[in-house]
């Protein structure tokens, strides 16, 4: 558990980083051609509604009070009550994909508002702390052109590669296996204790009778290996028919080091923001942060080529601010907040009995 101190730490660097951000956002926008400007008398009275709205209860606001909310909020700033756009959601948006870099960021923002742009998070990512670290890092550039294996659909091929955490081991678990769907680069990661044949499959065993097995398997461990971890895999389940991969190009490396780096930089990330060691339990967000992100070669997400639409959050990938959705606790709330038509009881019911018929 993080202690009192180290967390103090880590918030006054977030609210540092989002002063320097209000600051450069503000220059950018009195600089813009298309600035509006407030005049003194609607600036004082928007702060006076959003204050009033954030006494009332949700059902009890006014469809003016619902817009301010959604677009400002009001700050306490050297005893001064100012009024700021809700930019708060770029932290939020870009600590939920892992820092993955400016496109990224903007795709995910895009999602649930209007009128971003790539300035305002150019400058929101050049104070972010965490990126700073990782472009400091020294990267692994291979000039090296290797031609590309094809799959031309899902469940095609898949790729296991074994991430090695032995120098940090959490626990029991020393090794992470990154199983990856060739066509849709969708990846699954699992905990490993060991990296035998039969631990291995045991995991894919899990993740094939979700998805589905593929008709190729592939590994960098070998054709040795990957014998084995099929022979293990009809030992489970007689029903499977997998054949194992051919050996790639010995320059085809670079490339599984390049995505195990990935997944350790986002596990680090993830343990600095979390302020813990147990990397085990961020495993699974760092899973959805690679399937979430837009893939250069895809033009998607991983998630999105597989599913056929991006990843929700819940409530958090509606059109609404965290100020609003985080006080919502009922249906009938959140049909207020969003103006929806109430649902019809009987219509309900009717559902619900559809369901219980299949």
């Amino acid at each position: 558990m993080a202690s009192p101190s180290s967390s103090t730490d880590n918030n006054n660097e977030i609210n540092k980083c989002r002063l320097q951000f209000y600051k450069e956002i503000s220059s950018y926008k009195n600089n813009s051609s298309n600035n509006p400007l407030f005049s003194t008398e609607r600036y004082d009275q928007t702060i006076e509604s959003i204050v009033n709205a954030k006494l009332k209860t949700p059902g009890g606001r006014n469809t003016q009070e619902m817009h301010f909310l959604k677009t400002y909020d009001v700050i306490d700033f050297g005893g001064k009550l100012k009024l700021t756009k809700k930019d708060g959601e770029f932290s939020d948006a870009h600590v939920l994909i892992g820092h993955r870099g400016i496109v990224n960021t903007l795709k995910e923002l895009k999602k649930r508002f209007v009128n971003i742009t790539e300035k305002q998070v150019t400058l929101f990512i050049s104070g972010c702390e965490e990126c700073k670290r990782k472009r400091s890092m020294p990267k692994n550039s291979s000039k090296l052109v290797i031609k590309p294996v094809i799959s031309n659909d899902f469940n095609a091929r898949g790729q296991i590669d074994l991430v090695d955490m032995q120098s940090c081991p959490d626990g029991p678990f020393k090794f992470i296996m990154n199983y990856q769907d060739h066509f849709t680069k969708f990846c699954i990661l699992r905990l490993l204790k060991t990296k035998t044949a039969a631990e291995v499959a045991y995991q894919l065993l899990d993740i094939f009778t979700i998805l589905g097995a593929p008709v190729i398997l592939q590994s960098d461990n070998g054709r040795e290996f990957i014998t084995k971890v099929i022979l293990e895999l009809v030992e489970m389940w007689s029903g499977i028919k997998i054949v194992h991969g051919r050996a790639r190009h010995p320059q085809s490396q670079g490339s599984v080091e390049r995505c195990n780096q990935d997944i350790k930089q986002l596990i680090g990330t993830w343990i600095r923001e979390n302020q813990s060691k147990k990397w085990s339990h961020g495993l699974r967000f760092v899973q959805f942060q690679k399937n979430s992100c837009h893939h250069r070669v895809l033009q998607h997400s991983p998630y999105s080529v597989l599913f056929g639409h991006e990843p929700k959050v819940g409530l958090a990938s509606m059109p609404l601010p965290a100020s609003i959705y985080n006080n919502l606790i009922t249906e009938e709330e959140l049909e207020r907040e969003l103006q929806l038509p109430k649902t019809d009881q009987n219509t309900q019911d009717q559902e619900e009995k559809i369901e219980q018929t299949h």
